[in-house]
């Protein structure tokens, strides 16, 4: 519902406390960030929180590390309108970056590979045990 951080956890939370209460949750699959490990960005501090929560609560649980859809790409940006050159027709928009590119994925596509690592780690859960996977 938000980018903040304390309103992130505590949804999650919540959302990990339910699955307690309902003693019948098999496996709990938490989508959070590739970098979410080592990024000062609240949202990324708020799913470092949420794993280390989930990893906690005695569920069984499957972390997906996303990478960044690129439907979300205006927060990171500020909603910053793109200077052009006018009258160039372009739709393209270079942005400046140090460390290489971004590996911007549709939400689409995350949502498919997510499904399917699902489907295939699903079953007992001698077999899958808790981990982390990147996709």
């Amino acid at each position: 519902p938000s980018i903040a951080h304390d309103i992130r956890v505590a949804a999650h939370r919540a959302a990990i406390d339910a699955a307690v209460r309902a003693r019948t949750i098999a496996r709990v699959y938490y989508t959070s960030l590739a970098f979410a490990g080592d990024s000062a960005a609240a949202v990324m501090q708020a799913h470092r929180d949420t794993e280390a929560y989930l990893r906690a609560s005695g569920l069984a649980w499957t972390i997906l590390r996303e990478g960044i859809n690129s439907e979300s790409w205006p927060l990171y940006f500020g909603f910053w309108a793109a200077p052009r050159e006018e009258g160039d027709g372009s739709e393209e928009v270079l942005v400046p970056h140090a460390d290489g590119g971004v590996a911007w994925a549709s939400r689409e596509d995350l949502g498919e590979g997510t499904a399917r690592i699902m489907v295939d780690v699903s079953g007992p859960s001698s077999f899958f045990p808790d981990r982390i996977l990147w996709c």
